[in-house]
């Protein structure tokens, strides 16, 4: 069937190239491109299943190089929001710098929802005068529009799920495919916050002082290359957080849990952002983690985007059946496109040095 604009109802929005190609892997079927006249953005179309074998029609905004940034996020969502009249919700998916502490063990890989259990918006908009190390925050904007009800009522419904052992997002980061974009890199390096990256060339930390590094208690057997999912406020800003010492000091005021930049620029639409640790916010920046933490981010959006019924946004039943009967002729299609579609971008590599892929800075 031929899709048209007005049937697609949920935005994903990425920025990084490495963040778009995961979230097209997120797809159970994609679509043919559609023509968005007056409109520079460049979409992916698809389609996700959901748990109660209606779909959800999804349209995917990759930002690109030079848009990384609060500004030239609110820029293009608009236009998407223009384009699309019948989106009802965005999602924000990428990666992020974590701040750790005994009280939220964020650690590499893990994900991080702006979805604050108090009532409170889950981003926070913050600037900084210049740069990084001794700089002091400003908080431009602390109050942000909330998510919208229908995608706290899934993290709600994905809570329970996880509460009782079933981690759908797991199954999402399975296929080969997916494993061979974004494989688990085995360091996590977590330094004390006075010990700066030694080598600017030098992208995995392989360099520094291993007794540097910071004690922090090991994860239970179970527990071990497992995602975990933390819910909480994410500090949105147009400046790279490099200093240990700042993102700590933030963190202990606002309730801190992970860094971005794209976010507060969708503070005037329906969203929620999803987040993948791939640093710790300090000037060890570990490109390695770039694809895993990205993936398991969109893992996580999937899943989420499983448990909304039909019901809290529409699909015509006539458009379901055919769209269903689409998704079971087209799904194993869809895999082998993915991978001849990153090859394409980014050369035969199995991606486990993310150097590669687009943007104009490392992290959040």
């Amino acid at each position: 069937m031929a899709f048209q604009l007005s049937d697609y109802q949920v935005g994903w929005i990425s920025a990084l190239a490495i963040e778009g190609t995961l979230a097209v892997a997120m797809l159970d079927v994609r679509h043919p491109r559609i023509p968005t006249p007056n409109d520079d953005n460049a979409y992916t179309f698809g389609q996700i299943h959901m748990d109660d074998e209606s779909v959800h029609n999804v349209v995917i905004l990759c930002l690109g190089l030079g848009r990384t940034s609060k500004a030239s996020t609110a820029a293009a969502a608009e236009s998407m929001q223009r384009t699309f009249p019948s989106l009802r919700f965005t999602l924000m998916v990428g990666i992020a710098g974590g701040v750790w502490s005994e009280d939220a063990d964020v650690r590499l890989g893990d994900i991080v929802v702006g979805a604050s259990g108090d009532g409170d918006a889950g981003v926070m908009q913050y600037d900084f005068g210049k740069t990084i190390r001794d700089r002091e925050l400003v908080v431009t904007k602390r109050t942000m529009n909330k998510p919208p009800r229908v995608l706290l009522n899934a993290v709600s419904s994905i809570q329970a799920k996880h509460g009782s052992g079933d981690l759908g997002y797991l199954d999402f980061l399975e296929p080969r495919a997916i494993r061979r974009m974004a494989p688990r890199p085995y360091d996590d390096y977590l330094f004390n916050r006075s010990y700066h990256h030694e080598d600017p060339r030098d992208r995995s930390c392989r360099e520094c002082d291993t007794s540097e590094l910071r004690p922090r208690p090991r994860r239970s057997r179970s527990e071990q290359g497992i995602p975990k999912i933390h819910y909480g406020r994410i500090a949105s800003g147009d400046q790279v957080m490099k200093s240990a010492r700042i993102a700590e000091k933030i963190r202990r005021q606002y309730g801190i849990l992970c860094f971005e930049m794209e976010a507060a620029g969708l503070d005037d639409f329906q969203f929620l952002a999803i987040r993948g640790i791939s640093d710790y916010a300090d000037s060890h920046k570990n490109d390695e983690w770039h694809a895993y933490a990205a993936a398991a981010a969109a893992a996580y959006a999937k899943e989420l985007l499983t448990v909304i019924t039909s019901t809290a946004v529409p699909v015509a039943p006539k458009d379901a059946k055919a769209q269903q009967e689409i998704s079971r002729s087209h799904r194993a299609m869809h895999i082998g496109n993915v991978m001849d579609s990153a090859t394409a971008m980014y050369g035969d590599q199995t991606f486990s040095g993310v150097t590669n892929f687009g943007g104009t800075h490392n992290s959040r």
